[in-house]
């Protein structure tokens, strides 16, 4: 998402260094390293504070909704769940095993779970645990 906005954020930076050049010499402004190293920060600042507007105050959808969901069941069993069990505890909230997959799927390129294996007694495949990243 924030990918979108770095056009814009790359825009802001270099006025913002325009105008401190500017400030330091209005005859012959001179744009340095520093002044865009400056726009660059109150830019990411700026940003940041956006983001986090955003989500203090945006509704949650859905699939948010069933992301907090999923998380609140692998922090109920100990921050690890297998996929049978949590599709188990959440089945009347899923539309089939795949939806499941796709919010797992969301969680974990977001980084707020991770996926481990742990070997069966059996021999067969592993089993792919999902768990909470703290």
């Amino acid at each position: 998402m924030l990918e979108n906005f770095a056009p814009r954020c790359a825009l802001n930076a270099l006025r913002i260094a325009t105008v401190l050049a500017i400030g330091e010499n209005f005859e012959g402004p001179m744009i340095e390293a520093e002044h865009i190293e400056l726009g660059k920060a109150i830019v990411e600042a700026s940003l940041r504070d956006m983001v986090r507007g955003f989500d203090d105050h945006a509704a949650g959808t859905a699939e948010s909704q069933l992301a907090d969901r999923v998380k609140r069941k692998l922090a109920e069993n100990g921050g690890s769940l297998s996929r049978r069990p949590l599709f188990r505890a959440l089945r009347r909230q899923l539309k089939n095993t795949r939806h499941l997959e796709d919010v797992l799927r969301v969680l974990i390129e977001a980084r707020e779970i991770r996926t481990e294996k742990q070997p069966r007694k059996t021999g067969d495949a592993p089993t792919i645990v999902y768990k909470l990243r703290r």
